[in-house]
């Protein structure tokens, strides 16, 4: 894009994150999340006072259940949207195949919605950070879900200076995300 002035701009993708606040309490729940990410996920769901209970064990999937994946494409923002509610034996076969699709129409960001519900979420978050996905942080959900947040990024570049982060939480959620993951863009 050209200014007026003749210099160049570049156009930078702007993400939003907001804070919503629950109107009914929470009810109890066992959280299983990726031991490398477990210190970070402790303080976003401590600010919450919640009865959760946090276990980092890696469990592979029901071998006698079927994983229930849902998919979105958002054609003009070239984003996909992957959500994990539950995982079974042909995970891996069916995330692969749902993944092949939004790529083959053009994603250029894809965001995974893993329910931290499920025995086998830290089994998926692996395997999916083995294909470039990057864990990106949680959203605490409600009694059926509760994702922990991966991204993959498509050639899609972030300047960093531009990121704007409005609390202490935010930011160690960005310097986590930045530790654990050398390659993303952003670093």
């Amino acid at each position: 894009m050209e200014q007026a002035d003749g210099k160049s701009s570049t156009c930078q993708r702007v993400s939003s994150v907001l804070n919503v606040r629950r109107v009914r309490p929470w009810t109890e729940a066992c959280l299983y999340v990726p031991e490398k990410h477990r210190k970070i996920i402790e303080r976003i769901y401590s600010q919450f006072q919640a009865p959760f209970q946090l276990k980092s064990i890696e469990a592979a999937p029901d071998s006698n259940e079927h994983s229930l994946i849902d998919t979105i494409y958002i054609d003009k923002m070239g984003i996909g949207i992957v959500r994990i509610k539950s995982i079974g034996h042909d995970f891996s076969a069916l995330l692969k195949q749902r993944i092949f699709q939004l790529k083959s129409r053009g994603v250029q960001v894809l965001s995974v919605y893993l329910n931290m519900l499920e025995p086998a979420a830290p089994w998926a978050a692996a395997l999916l950070e083995t294909h470039g996905f990057v864990f990106t942080g949680v959203l605490p959900g409600n009694e059926q879900f509760h994702p922990l947040l991966l991204q993959w990024f498509g050639g899609v570049t972030f300047a960093v200076d531009c990121i704007q982060v409005n609390d202490e939480i935010g930011r160690a959620v960005l310097q986590h995300v930045r530790k654990h993951d050398p390659s993303l863009s952003i670093a």
